[in-house]
């Protein structure tokens, strides 16, 4: 197992530490905003060269599709943690006549208080069965949404990778016969529902793209990807202008080396940049601004036995690096989510360690203008630890984003979901608490619309629910 990989995503492959307790939700008056003291600034600029391996073979030539019934739909009032209700399920276990994303939240009975600008309070809808569901990311066709993400087995010893259209009443996973098969990010192409993540066992993963049927999520077809013989995992995933799509995760052997990937829908590789530096540098986020430049985010391990950096890096369409830079301060921070806008700056969230020696966690914000200067950097938080893990641009060209707060584990990132909205200089206007005993990992607006779908696991379903559940919330006028 490769250092950071330890260090940032034990979480993900010993999940079974969850037994964590619900905890009373602190208010929103409690996320403070302060300016941080200490940024430094170093410009990283890379000129490693770009080599291109081979794609990899086909895989998935058993795949199997496997129908996992799913009949919870919740309503969580945004205030009252024990304000929990079904909606009306039909004697077949349907949500409705019409399967349809509008109508499932329709017949759900309206989840609580009202925000302070007129907002109708967060809806939620928790999909799972026996096993351990987690959502990390969804699509949105224009009629229908799409969530992808893993289910583990009872004891965290092995997964596969789900799709779920929200409405229906199934839940499909995929089996390839790998130890753990992890979706981190789903797209709504053309062709279909295009899935991305990596896969294999403990220390050996291969990166991997899926294509499914948007009608019946029947699945197409499948690619493996390698870089030479290290381990190459996906944890993001953007689809680009072009109709192709991006990804960004990292390669690993004694170092982990920053990656971005484009392809096709139909998975041939395009395009691939890796940044090979003398230390530990991944993505975990990556978005397309308005001029076809892609942004990448996530962290440059900078001493791993002290601190780490938040690390961007900003390539043109043809990924030719345009620049690289780390932000931080003398402790540890790392960037979990990234969005371009329409101004042309970019927004990075993720968190900052208050002290390295007692690893108290702060939401961390960063707004860079075009050429990756700091324009501001604040934090948010409580007297807890907290991370921001989505973020995107509101319809009146503010910055919204979920911020994680009071967590019970800074590795599980589990507690409580709060939207916030602040304007371009950072300043906030809006907060609404989301859930609780929960994490976020997505959040979308939709296009001229005045609602948000934010995806994420709910961990507290109903006992023989295992222990976690795929979660999608819609706000509505935030």
């Amino acid at each position: 197992m490769n250092k950071i990989f330890v260090i940032l995503f034990v979480a993900l492959l010993t999940l079974s530490q969850f037994a964590c307790s619900s905890e009373e939700s602190n208010s929103v008056n409690n996320i403070t905003d302060t300016i941080s003291d200490v940024i430094i600034q170093q410009d990283v600029l890379s000129d490693t060269k770009s080599d291109i391996d081979e794609q990899g073979d086909s895989v998935y030539n058993d795949i199997e599709l496997e129908d996992v019934f799913f009949d919870v739909v919740m309503d969580i009032s945004p205030d009252v943690e024990e304000d929990i209700e079904s909606a009306d399920i039909g004697e077949d276990g349907s949500i409705d006549e019409d399967g349809g994303y509008k109508d499932v939240f329709s017949d759900i009975e309206d989840g609580g208080d009202t925000d302070v600008d007129g907002g109708t309070g967060p809806e939620m809808i928790s999909v799972g069965n026996e096993n351990n569901e987690e959502a990390t990311s969804l699509c949105f066709n224009g009629e229908e949404v799409f969530l992808a993400g893993h289910s583990y087995n009872s004891d965290y010893s092995s997964s596969d990778f789900f799709i779920a259209r929200v409405g229906d009443k199934t839940l499909h996973a995929t089996h390839n016969n790998s130890e753990f098969d992890m979706a981190f990010g789903i797209e709504c192409t053309e062709g279909g529902l295009f899935i991305s993540g990596y896969t294999g066992s403990s220390g050996s993963f291969n990166g991997f793209t899926s294509l499914f049927n948007e009608s019946d999520l029947s699945f197409i077809d499948s690619l493996e990807y390698k870089n030479q013989t290290y381990n190459l995992q996906f944890f993001a995933s953007k689809m680009l202008k072009s109709g192709n799509i991006a990804l960004a995760g990292f390669t690993s052997s004694s170092d982990n080396d920053a990656a971005v990937y484009i392809v096709t829908n139909a998975h041939q590789l395009l395009k691939k940049y890796i940044i090979s530096e003398d230390n530990d540098q991944e993505f975990y986020a990556v978005d397309e601004g308005t001029n076809g430049n892609i942004i990448a985010a996530g962290v440059n391990v900078v001493n791993t036995t002290t601190w780490a950096d938040m690390f961007v890096a900003l390539f043109d369409s043809n990924l030719t690096p345009l620049w690289e830079k780390n932000f931080g301060s003398k402790e540890m921070e790392s960037a979990y989510a990234v969005r371009a806008l329409s101004n042309g700056n970019y927004v990075v969230g993720g968190y900052t360690e208050k002290d390295k020696n007692t690893r108290g966690r702060d939401g961390y914000l960063i707004y860079l203008d075009s050429d990756g200067k700091p324009l501001w950097e604040k934090t948010f938080g409580s007297e807890k630890d907290d991370e921001i893990k989505a973020i995107t641009e509101t319809e009146d060209g503010n910055i919204a984003f979920v911020i994680m707060e009071n967590i019970y584990d800074p590795f599980s990132s589990i507690g409580d979901a709060i939207i916030v909205k602040i304007d371009k200089s950072g300043n906030i206007v809006n907060t609404e608490y989301l859930c609780p005993d929960c994490t976020v990992n997505a959040i979308y607006r939709v296009p001229d619309m005045s609602y948000y779908l934010i995806a994420g696991t709910y961990y507290n379903p109903p006992g023989w629910q295992g222990e976690s559940d795929a979660m999608l919330i819609e706000i509505k006028d935030f």
